[in-house]
């Protein structure tokens, strides 16, 4: 199952290339972030990131659901700010 918070760690992943910058951004430690990216791979049966100690490259299927995730994102922060001004 897809949910917010994972695909929150995914996308800052994407844009750090960078374990230990996307957790210092998001405020939640490496390896919570490492961890809730093992359980989306497992949850969809495909691996999204290889890792290596210098690196971090995204898979065809990681590259796919990045852009899923940013659209999913942009609607929940558009929705949210409606909410707001309700």
């Amino acid at each position: 199952m897809l949910d917010i918070k994972r695909l929150q760690y995914l996308e800052a992943v994407y844009r750090y290339h960078n374990f230990t910058r996307a957790s210092e951004e998001l405020f939640v430690s490496q390896s919570a972030i490492s961890m809730a990216i093992k359980s989306l791979e497992a949850d969809l049966g495909v691996r999204l990131i290889v890792r290596s100690p210098q690196s971090v490259a995204f898979t065809y299927e990681g590259e796919q659901l990045y852009a899923v995730a940013v659209k999913i994102l942009a609607e929940e922060h558009e929705f949210m700010n409606r909410l707001a001004d309700i």
